[in-house]
């Protein structure tokens, strides 16, 4: 039952920060680029990126549940 709790607990504050940043950047005229923006440097690709935790407009921290990095041929 606490496995469940914990699970539902993530998933609502994973949602939450989605809807923030969506918030966030719809309101910035940027609505259709909000799920992917470069936080690594361009020879490193990022599949899944950190999500923000917004809280008022105010990033408190990062969600990441899914984090894939491709090794960049030398």
């Amino acid at each position: 039952m606490r496995k469940i709790l914990i699970l539902i607990l993530l998933a609502v504050v994973w949602i939450f920060s989605i809807y923030q940043l969506y918030k966030k950047e719809s309101t910035s005229g940027r609505r259709e680029n909000f799920m992917y923006r470069k936080f690594l440097p361009s020879d490193l690709v990022l599949r899944d990126e950190w999500f923000g935790i917004y809280f008022n407009d105010n990033k408190i921290g990062y969600a990441n549940f899914i984090l894939g990095l491709d090794e960049v041929d030398a």
